[in-house]
């Protein structure tokens, strides 16, 4: 029941907010995309950035020394890269304002409105997708620096040399 009425409350506040609030122009509404969108372009392109080139150097330092699977190298990559991006998040931002973003001059009760809402999750979903796919360039520039063997090379390994003492180590 409680959760019930919280959710009653929730639709009957945001009819008011809806009848209230004059709804935003496209203009509005482009620029609050466009404001919404490049920082998420910015931060997408920096974590798929630094993600791969750290994932890469773990992977080909580490990764055959201490048994990490290049999974696990960029799992690792990732990790360096959420902790960087903690820092790049306000500069990111900082740099947006500095470009003359703005919502729009939407109030607080447009921003509340649901065609608003909608066109955040879009700017947010299409600035982090772009930016995480251009973020992919480095892999144009990598060569593999880690040696990978085939099944059937391991299973003739473990046959034939593990048994007489020969490591890979």
């Amino acid at each position: 029941k409680l959760e019930t009425a919280r959710v009653v409350r929730k639709n009957v506040k945001r009819e008011r907010n809806d009848e209230l609030a004059p709804p935003p122009s496209s203009k509005q509404l482009l620029s609050m995309f466009t404001f919404v969108a490049v920082p998420f372009f910015g931060f997408g392109f920096a974590d798929n950035v630094i993600m791969i080139l750290c994932g890469d150097f773990i992977d080909a330092q580490f990764g055959v020394a201490f048994g990490l699977t290049t999974m696990a190298a960029a799992g690792l990559g990732n990790w360096v890269s959420d902790a960087v991006g903690l820092g790049l998040g306000d500069m990111i931002e900082r740099g947006a304002e500095r470009l003359g973003l703005s919502n729009g001059g939407l109030t607080k009760a447009q921003e509340g409105l649901q065609v608003a809402k909608m066109t955040s999750l879009m700017g947010k979903f299409v600035g982090i997708s772009l930016g995480c796919l251009l973020g992919m360039f480095p892999l144009l520039f990598l060569k593999p620096k880690k040696t990978e063997f085939a099944n059937e090379d391991l299973e003739i390994f473990d046959e034939i040399f593990r048994p007489n003492g020969v490591s890979t180590v």
